[in-house]
């Protein structure tokens, strides 16, 4: 049965695209990087993570400095984000059936301000940012040891390619949501679980998940 439902932050509960991109170019200005081109995002969606650091020419040493400095403007305007319409209904319903919490590459400053703003930090049992590029893997894993949870207790949701990844190399489901960074085309490469195209979507899989388990519990 699954009792712990975790989540990713950016782009799956926190509307965060257009902030992380206006926050990505001024560092791309200040450190002479390549710049997002908004006329091609709709392309970058439909990019790996791994395609994405090839298309920007991104040197993978520099990118742990880069991410220190991208949370800190974060941070300077995450009273600016808004949360994924509708998903506050969704996050209350959830919190029926299973513990919540959230596995984030933000940091835990920036989720606890965000959710509190939105009324939602009571819903959640715990914030985990990982530190490490490409690093959900090994925080997925550290979850399941220190909270002692099984991989059929367990489901991620997300909107990258790394996302889904990082779930299926532990062994736990996951959902793929399409309101995110990454694009369907991106994410069937991943082949999640399941995909939500919208909030409510995400309600009717775990109550699906609910019910086949406690069906079979009562056989």
């Amino acid at each position: 049965m699954i009792k712990y439902i975790f989540w990713d932050f950016d782009g799956t509960i926190a509307d965060s695209l257009n902030l992380a991109i206006e926050v990505t170019n001024l560092l791309a200005k200040k450190y002479n990087l390549k710049q997002v081109d908004m006329s091609k995002i709709d392309y970058y969606k439909g990019l790996t993570i791994f395609e994405l650091i090839k298309e920007f020419n991104l040197n993978i040493l520099n990118i742990p400095k880069l991410a220190i400095e991208f949370k800190r403007l974060i941070r300077e305007r995450v009273n600016e984000l808004e949360l994924i319409p509708n998903l506050n209904e969704v996050i209350l319903k959830i919190s029926e059936y299973a513990m919540q919490g959230i596995l984030t590459s933000n940091s835990k400053q920036n989720v606890k301000i965000f959710l509190e703003n939105h009324s939602l930090a009571n819903y959640f049992c715990c914030i985990f940012s990982e530190r490490q590029f490409m690093g959900k893997e090994f925080s997925l894993r550290k979850i399941l040891r220190k909270m002692k949870i099984s991989r059929s207790e367990i489901i991620y949701i997300g909107d990258e390619y790394r996302d889904i990844i990082a779930a299926k190399r532990v062994g736990i489901k996951s959902i793929a949501v399409l309101w995110g960074f990454n694009s369907l085309k991106a994410l069937k490469k991943a082949s999640p679980t399941f995909f939500a195209q919208e909030p409510n979507h995400i309600i009717s899989i775990i109550k699906k998940l609910y019910n086949e388990s406690t069906n079979s519990s009562n056989r």
